[in-house]
């Protein structure tokens, strides 16, 4: 087989899986670049979010008060919850499970990411922990925006 119809082979399927995948999450161009740009941003904030996480473990410190954790997973929850409500309030067919389907996705891909780059591992409960503010936050901040159109449909 010459390069030519590999590469032509290569395209149908890839076109094919799109089709499949699209379908499946009722994707059409605008969901697309929705979901593109949430998964940018958010990936940013939590890769910085598990970054300080990081550099922490990294001293030979923790954190040793519960109120500094608190605090920095705060920062990171207000942080990743604001693109959440804003395309909750922009889009009305933007919902709660396309919210949940990139917060998860940014988030194994950060952590992914880090464990690659620092050669860790890591503790999977440890890692959900992390994770549960930055999700319920997403979701809330999510459920905040969409408040928007709830109000006018009653």
């Amino acid at each position: 087989m010459d390069a030519n119809r590999i590469a032509a082979a290569l395209v149908d399927m890839a076109s094919g899986a799109w089709e499949e995948v699209s379908e499946h999450l009722n994707l059409n161009p605008k969901r697309a670049v929705q979901y593109l740009g949430l998964f940018l941003v958010t990936s940013l904030v939590y890769a910085s979010y598990l970054k300080g996480f990081i550099d922490h473990a990294d001293q030979g410190s923790a954190f040793t008060d519960d109120a500094a954790f608190f605090f920095a997973a705060l920062k990171c929850a207000l942080s990743v919850g604001w693109p959440f409500l804003v395309l909750g309030a922009l889009d009305k067919e933007w919902v709660r499970a396309d919210a949940q389907r990139v917060a998860v996705a940014a988030y194994v891909v950060s952590l992914l990411f880090w464990l690659h780059r620092y050669n860790l591992n890591s503790c999977a409960l440890g890692s959900l922990m992390l994770f549960v503010p930055l999700f319920f936050s997403a979701i809330a901040f999510h459920g905040l925006g969409t408040l928007r159109y709830r109000h006018h449909e009653e």
